[in-house]
């Protein structure tokens, strides 16, 4: 019995409309998501703000020494799960700009020929306008400000250290979480320069 191949089908408009809508629906999604990273990161500032006044309340009823580090450790892991935050808000505005506009861009231009070709300048143009708007000093100089973080992140724990010395495995959790900061700094300024060039290119 002679086997039958199918064969490759140029998709109709019906199922181009249809990749197109997935693709809305994809962004939609984003768009939430990225929404809540927002809500977090700001809910995160707030509980951060109140635990420094509930250590300023108790100052005088323990010992400073541990106050410092329980301050110490907890402005380290707001900083981990703040990075944390910062780079997945990024990755999600990375991945539109990169890949699912070039995926719409794909299914409008080749499968319904539209003249003139569509281009990802053409639509969701808001971080764009961001890029090229930005003139504040924490926009244009954040790169040097997350590093300048880490070197004084490392430059506390030593500090700290030296002056304030306590248990092993205190001191070892602090460089455990400066070190998952800085990483997570690293990756956000990947994902910024490699964002930068995207939009250098459009």
């Amino acid at each position: 019995m002679k086997k039958v191949t199918p064969k490759s089908k140029k998709p109709n408009g019906q199922t181009v409309k249809m990749l197109i809508q997935l693709h809305i629906a994809e962004y939609n999604m984003l768009t939430l998501r990225h929404t809540y990273f927002m809500t977090l990161q700001y809910g995160l500032i707030s509980v951060f703000m109140i635990f420094l006044t509930l250590i300023a309340s108790v100052w005088d009823k323990y010992d400073h020494i541990i106050l410092i580090w329980v301050g110490f450790s907890m402005a380290q892991l707001f900083a981990v799960i703040l990075t944390t935050n910062i780079f997945e808000i990024n990755n999600i505005i990375l991945y539109i700009e990169r890949d699912l506009k070039k995926l719409i861009c794909f299914n409008i231009n080749e499968n319904i020929q539209s003249i003139p070709s569509i281009t990802r300048a053409d639509f969701l143009k808001y971080e764009q306008y961001q890029t090229i708007s930005r003139s504040s000093f924490l926009s244009r100089y954040l790169e040097c400000i997350l590093m300048a973080f880490i070197i004084i992140v490392f430059l506390l724990i030593i500090l700290f250290t030296c002056s304030f010395k306590y248990e092993i495995w205190v001191i070892f959790f602090n460089l455990i979480l400066s070190v998952l900061a800085s990483i997570n700094t690293l990756k956000i300024l990947k994902l910024r320069n490699e964002f930068s060039k995207i939009i250098s290119e459009i």
